[in-house]
């Protein structure tokens, strides 16, 4: 076992990743520095691909509670076991007990300790590589932490008691400040100006504090420039390890071993996100993404009111603010057959403003639409919110009244009767007064429809006009 004292900066499980995995979303992952972690391996006896620690930055602490055989490749973190310095690019044996150091690296980001008989943990799609992004690999799908316990393999005798033993790194280490890296163009490269080009091939470029596992963030002299902006017309594909990206800021990005999280971001695509951003976050990127967003917003907040608008135009009487006859037939049967399902009462009154036209033709249409509103406001104080008041055509306005038993929704036709008599309509200086006829009915048991339910409401109001207006009459059947 190996216990963490201290993780350091960030320290994973690693193997040299997953192949054949990509075609089902899943990134290939794996080692940053393929070649060292191959050469740990090798030195210790190890097949290529067994896995190991990969210790960013250093300032890690370990404890070996077995004997076993290590070594120590990548960054030069200046490492000791039990206060006796060792060096990487080597192996060498260490004894149950002993705790081995490592400081922070100087040069190079990434160290790779490999155990005899390699990291012992669960194999997932083909490796033991830990996806940071996905949650899964490696320790628990994580980054290691103080206090965890490592298992490793049982190493075999041969290598318990082999001599230490190392290998000459790779010669870019000679110069580790100034590396030489061979590109090839890419299917984008002509987008950019000459003088970009130019200065890409010509100038050194950094590698920044902001890169990660997936990728190099690199800083030059100046950005690199696009003939014209091409964000909006580029095709997404696939893009694999080493492959050079420019965002927005001009500043390029060289992709490693982990591709992001595109499972994660696809399914919150799915569930309805806008956008979203890789860490580091790029400023230029980010300000660019925030303006989209807030444009998107305002015209998504005014087509969502605009649809409002015209849905509320299609349903309601622009005149007097009630429900029209639209929304009446389109929501009677409903109110109809959840009555009838739950054997509950349902009334229905429809109300007629008596000599209507005298009032038209004496004052005017503006003045008959005064009325009208009038007697809408006044309709609408005295019924309950649930009920449905609608204008049905011209003077005519219905009332739909959910769990009111017939004797009850007459009483509350009478109530409006006496509201609408109460009072003379003011139209402009003059005051007119207006009575209306009401029509009664209520749903019966047995067999029963909207149809007839309707037709006995309106044969109740040709009563009440006929009977000399200004009246409530209620049909039971």
């Amino acid at each position: 076992m190996i216990d963490i004292h201290r993780a350091g900066l960030l320290t994973t499980v690693q193997d040299l990743g997953r192949t054949g995995m990509r075609a089902f979303g899943v990134a290939g992952g794996g080692a940053v520095d393929p070649l060292a972690c191959a050469v740990a391996n090798r030195l210790v006896g190890n097949p290529l691909n067994a896995a190991t620690l990969e210790i960013t930055m250093g300032a890690c602490v370990l404890r070996f509670t077995s004997a076993t055989l290590v070594s120590l490749t990548g960054a030069d973190c200046h490492a000791d076991l039990g206060g006796t310095p060792v060096w990487s690019w080597w192996r060498f044996p260490v004894s149950r007990g002993q705790t081995l150091t490592l400081r922070p690296s100087r040069v190079g980001m990434r160290t790779y300790l490999a155990v005899a008989g390699g990291i012992d943990v669960p194999e997932t799609l083909g490796s033991r590589s830990t996806d940071l992004a996905a949650g899964f690999g490696g320790f628990a799908g994580r980054a290691l932490r103080d206090g965890d316990r490592i298992a490793i393999a049982h190493p075999g005798a041969a290598a318990r008691h082999a001599a230490p033993l190392g290998v000459r790194p790779p010669l870019w280490l000679s110069d580790p400040l100034v590396q030489r890296v061979r590109v090839l163009p890419g299917p984008e490269y002509d987008d950019f100006t000459a003088a970009a080009q130019k200065h890409f091939w010509e100038n050194p470029w950094q590698v920044t504090p902001n890169s990660n596992r997936m990728g190099y963030r690199l800083s030059g002299p100046e950005p690199l420039a696009r003939k014209k902006n091409r964000s909006q017309d580029l095709l997404s594909h696939g893009v694999l390890p080493g492959v050079i990206q420019v965002p927005p800021s001009g500043q390029p990005i060289i992709l490693l071993a982990e591709e992001g999280e595109e499972e994660r971001i696809i399914r919150g695509l799915e569930l309805g996100i806008n956008d979203y951003l890789i860490r580091p976050v790029d400023q230029q990127e980010l300000t660019a993404r925030l303006r989209t967003q807030v444009r998107r917003k305002r015209y998504n907040d005014q087509l969502r009111a605009s649809v409002t608008q015209t849905i509320e135009m299609a349903v309601t009487d622009g005149l007097t603010g009630l429900h029209n006859r639209r929304y009446l037939d389109s929501h009677l049967q409903t109110l109809f057959d959840r009555a009838v399902a739950r054997r509950r009462p349902l009334s229905v009154m429809i109300t007629d403003l008596d000599r209507f036209k005298v009032i038209n033709d004496t004052h005017g249409h503006d003045g008959g639409d005064q009325v009208l509103r009038e007697f809408a406001r006044r309709l609408r104080k005295n019924v309950r919110g649930i009920d449905l008041a609608c204008r049905y055509g011209g003077e005519e306005f219905v009332v739909v009244m959910p769990d009111t038993e017939g004797a009850v929704a007459e009483k509350v036709a009478e109530r409006v009767r006496a509201e609408i008599a109460s009072q003379p309509f003011v139209i402009g200086t003059q005051t007119v007064e207006v009575t209306v006829s009401v029509g009664v009915s209520c749903v019966l048991k047995g067999l029963d429809s909207v149809a007839a339910l309707m037709k006995r409401a309106d044969l109740a109001l040709y009563e009440a006009k006929s009977g000399g207006r200004n009246r409530v009459v209620a049909k039971a059947a």
